[in-house]
């Protein structure tokens, strides 16, 4: 490990998370902010399809969205000082990885420079999701003991996410994880 001395910390400093002088008086403050991201889709989308074929039917619900931006900035990315670090931490800027490094450097006081909302905080949440897939199977004009007819299902929600960030966005701190439910019925037409 590396010894810390005054230049690395100068050093480590350099290696934060930098802004711009949006109106070029020479300060970094407040009056450089300005709105960044989409916090609604610009474009939301759905697909619903349903193919038959002699007694078989597939039936298909899909829905996404594009054009919206998320910015991840509650306690489990944004990290101060001695506060409990999630996994997203490990990829944080030291000595030794500071050319790989995908997270700012920690510290053990406020290092309020960081984290604050800004493009290296925020991702774009463009996703695409197969919500429900259902596959059935008919048995028609069956007349036995007053049964016309069977149907066989296999269905399955909440079965494919596609999405750059979909790590993310489908993590769910303090709340219930996401679900993907697979099932199989029997429905009879008396």
């Amino acid at each position: 490990m590396p010894r810390v001395t005054a230049a690395l910390l100068e050093k480590a400093a350099d290696l934060d998370i930098k802004y711009q002088d949006l109106n070029s008086d020479g300060i970094i403050d407040v009056d450089d902010q300005r709105m960044i991201g989409n916090s609604n889709p610009r474009v939301g989308y759905g697909l619903t399809a349903n193919v038959r074929y002699k007694a078989f039917e597939l039936f298909l619900l899909a829905h996404g969205q594009a054009g919206q931006n998320s910015i991840f900035n509650d306690p489990y990315y944004w990290v101060y000082g001695n506060r409990k670090y999630s996994e997203v931490v490990e990829g944080r800027w030291t000595p030794s990885t500071a050319a790989s490094a995908t997270y700012p450097r920690l510290s053990a006081t406020s290092n309020t420079n960081n984290f604050i909302n800004s493009t290296f905080w925020l991702h774009d949440n463009n996703w695409f999701r197969l919500q429900t897939a259902q596959l059935t199977y008919t048995l028609q004009a069956m007349n036995f003991a007053g049964l016309d007819e069977a149907r066989f299902f296999l269905r399955g929600n909440n079965l494919l996410k596609v999405s750059k960030i979909k790590d993310k966005t489908d993590l769910n701190i303090g709340s219930a994880p996401q679900t993907r439910a697979i099932s199989l019925g029997l429905s009879l037409m008396f």
